[in-house]
């Protein structure tokens, strides 16, 4: 009855709390119990003990003399075993890793239970228990190896088969950190920060992580993981920071480079420019220590980053100003008249042709002295961040324990060029204020010395305003026909594109915010030769943007002078936008969507010791996707043959949310994302030196919010209209390749009139 009632308890409180997290941030230690001749002995007291906060965990040896402590915090132990009729023993130097099994074997002596003596530690280096491969770096590894970028996530590049990309250790973007893992794409992973889903669900990147000195510890699994890991095929990112302890510890840094330090690079010496100013600096401290000894502990981290990261250009053709007043002598090919047909002597545009809108933008484009010179531009992306990590652990008696943990970083970057690759310093610079907040709170019940219970609550929320300081003028300030977007929309320079020559971006612009919470228990239960584990999981992701930005876009590609002969040349490009004869454009409206679904994971592993040296790890995990909403239903996509039966003036083929015979999300919700698991693990010679490891599971990928947004993003929601061949003084009223009676702006994106461009109807 007992044992029925050390069950049904966690199964209870599993019930009572409905959702659980399958991820874990702990390990365990197991090992046998034997006397001086090798038998096993049963019914031993064990304790396991931390080394720097004193927190105990107690249980009995089974009836085979074996033990397992599960859901065990990374850290050093000390193993205490006793029994009547053998001398205490006391096994220290345990290092117990994340998602790693530590064993550490105990022999007993003869003589009374008050005699206590340190054995000599029989743990093994090796994971003899899991299938799981998996590697791992220390404290000491993360502070004194030697790292360019101080970001904690290159360290999992010391497992074979792990790249890490973009890895810069700041996050002042929407693209983050990413990795390939095994041959996954660079979307297929899952990154953790003390238990946090520390990933950004735009694109399933790594958000920012805390700096070296505040992490214990970083851990990548790569292949042949169990059912309690799913959501993406590739790694499992595992990154924990440092608690404090029994002890105040703390520490100061200063990490910076300087341009003296350097030496010029090539490129720069050629084009005579002086070496790029290097001004990284990191600096910051921690400090931990007991609140109340033995019980409550923090441990806290403060880091100030700045950097110029200095940019240069030297590549690119830029105009002379003879050119600017209509003069391509200088360029070998011949100009035609675009309305003639005939050749422009001495490649002389006449001021007939010469379009007075871009007349004004020359204004804004700096010239080169001669033709197919490159124009050298040397900038900085002036870059500050500041990040703030504070942790606090508690252990309320031998039953419970809580770790609250919160990282928030906050900072700005200012892009010369713009993130758009755009390079006239007269469109820049695009800033990026960013911040991100990451937390998790955790609970451990220990329900019985062979049952546990561990409950969380974790949130990663990422938001970045992009902007840019020059804004406030459209292409209808520079004397075009040019009516506004969109009612409420703000005015921005135009993207002005001209092949193998200038591009003037302003950047990709918007207010974005993404977020990701997630919530519940995990429920371990060893039963003899069984480690059991169950529990579920819940995620819930959002994706916000807003963006008013125009995206009128101008592209000139030489087809006019050339009379189609030479387009993507730049001699004739630049002619064609002297002339302003624009060979593509668009624009868009407002963009303003706000994205949801959730994401729910269930799972049981067993961990099936057969014999001391072979250990079987069979589970079956579930995973269920809801469609992906929005939250005014603002969305479309295409379905073939459909009509809509909400708004009349609505395309075929264009299906909206809420139209008869339409899914949910556009989606049919797949209800089979069965995923079993088996893995083993062999322990060759019986010693922990040597371990043949197998596996095989079905693994879902988890797609990131980037791919589900785009049905936000078309007509009518983010309303859009192209046109070719046109004029720039006004480009709608000449437009060939699309022929308008009169501009399709302001646009009006409410479904129920929205007038849908000529060729998204013909």
């Amino acid at each position: 009855m007992n044992n029925v009632r050390s069950i049904l308890r966690p199964l209870l409180f599993f019930a009572v709390t409905g959702i659980a997290f399958s991820q874990d941030v702990t390990g365990s230690v197991q090992g046998k119990v034997t006397d001086p001749t090798g038998a096993m002995i049963p019914n031993v007291r064990l304790e396991l003990i931390n080394e720097q906060t004193n927190a105990t965990a107690t249980q009995v040896s089974t009836a085979e003399g074996t033990y397992i402590f599960n859901l065990v915090a990374p850290g050093r132990y000390k193993v205490r075993a006793s029994a009547t009729g053998f001398g205490t023993a006391e096994l220290s130097g345990v290092t117990v890793n994340v998602n790693r099994a530590t064993r550490a074997d105990i022999s007993l002596k003869v003589g009374a239970v008050a005699e206590t003596v340190e054995v000599s530690a029989t743990v093994s280096r090796v994971d003899t228990v899991t299938a799981q491969i998996s590697t791992s770096a220390n404290t000491k590894m993360v502070t004194e190896l030697p790292s360019a970028s101080r970001n904690v996530l290159k360290f999992a590049e010391l497992a074979p088969g792990v790249t890490i990309n973009n890895p810069d250790s700041q996050v002042l973007n929407i693209e983050g950190s990413s990795a390939n893992v095994n041959g996954n794409r660079q979307c297929r992973n899952v990154f953790y920060l003390d238990g946090s889903d520390n990933t950004a669900s735009f694109r399933n990147t790594a958000l920012q992580f805390p700096n070296p000195e505040a992490v214990q510890e970083v851990n990548i699994a790569t292949s042949n993981t169990s059912a309690e890991f799913g959501k993406q095929p590739g790694g499992v990112f595992n990154i924990i920071t440092r608690s404090g302890t029994n002890e105040f510890h703390g520490s100061a840094f200063h990490f910076f480079t300087d341009s003296a330090l350097n030496a010029n690079s090539w490129a720069r010496n050629r084009s005579g420019s002086d070496r790029a100013p290097a001004e990284l600096r990191q600096t910051g401290g921690t400090l931990g220590g007991p609140i109340v000894r033995d019980k409550l502990f923090f441990f806290g981290s403060y880091m100030h980053y700045r950097d110029q990261d200095a940019g240069f250009q030297n590549t690119i053709r830029f105009p002379t100003a003879a050119m600017y007043a209509g003069d391509f002598s200088q360029f070998p090919q011949q100009l035609s008249d675009p309305d003639t047909g005939q050749p422009l002597p001495g490649n002389i545009i006449p001021q007939r042709l010469r379009d007075p809108v871009a007349q004004r933008f020359f204004e804004l484009i700096p010239t080169v002295p001669n033709f197919d010179d490159r124009y050298v531009w040397s900038y900085v992306n002036p870059v500050k961040n500041n990040e703030i990590l504070g942790k606090v652990d508690y252990n309320l008696g031998s039953m419970h324990s809580f770790m609250v943990s919160y990282f928030r970083t906050f900072g700005d970057q200012q892009i010369a060029n713009t993130a758009a690759n755009g390079n006239i310093p007269y469109w820049g610079p695009q800033v990026n204020d960013s911040s991100q907040h990451t937390g998790s709170v955790r609970h451990t019940w220990t329900a019985s010395p062979t049952t546990l219970v561990q409950s969380r609550f974790a949130i990663a929320r990422h938001i970045a305003d992009r902007t840019n300081v020059n804004i406030g003028e459209n292409l209808a300030d520079f004397g075009a026909i040019w009516p506004d977007s969109q009612e409420g929309a703000r005015k921005y320079l135009p993207r002005i594109a001209i092949s193998q020559g200038p591009t003037g971006h302003l950047g990709f612009l918007s207010l974005f915010d993404q977020n990701n919470f997630r919530f519940g228990s995990t429920v371990s239960h060893t039963r003899g030769k069984h480690n059991f584990r169950f529990g579920a999981e819940a995620q819930r992701d959002t994706v916000a943007q807003f963006n008013d930005q125009d995206g009128a876009n101008f592209n000139f590609d030489g087809r006019a002078s050339s009379l189609g002969r030479g387009q993507n040349v730049f001699g004739y490009a630049m002619a064609d936008f002297v002339m302003g004869r624009v060979a593509t454009f668009s624009t868009s409206g407002i963009l303003d969507y706000n994205l949801s679904n959730w994401a729910y994971f269930f799972f049981v592993q067993d961990e099936w010791k057969i014999t001391p040296r072979l250990t079987l790890t069979p589970g079956l995990r579930y995973e269920l996707y809801s469609p992906v909403s929005e939250a005014n239903d603002k969305a479309s996509a295409f379905f073939l043959d459909h009509k809509s039966n909400q708004y009349s003036n609505a395309p075929m083929h264009l299906a909206f949310l809420g139209d008869e015979g339409i899914p949910s999300g556009f989606t049919k919700q797949d209800r089979n994302n069965f995923a079993p698991r088996l893995g083993l693990a062999y322990d060759v010679l019986g010693d922990g030196k040597t371990v043949v490891r197998g596996g095989f599971g079905v693994y879902y990928m988890y797609n990131p919010m980037q791919i589900r947004m785009w049905n936000a993003e078309g007509n009518p929601w983010r309303p859009a209209a192209s046109g070719g061949e046109a004029r720039l003084y006004d480009p709608w009223g000449t437009s060939k390749t699309v022929v308008y009676t009169q501009p399709p702006t302001p646009f009006n994106p409410d479904p129920n009139v929205f007038v849908y461009p000529p060729r998204l109807t013909n």
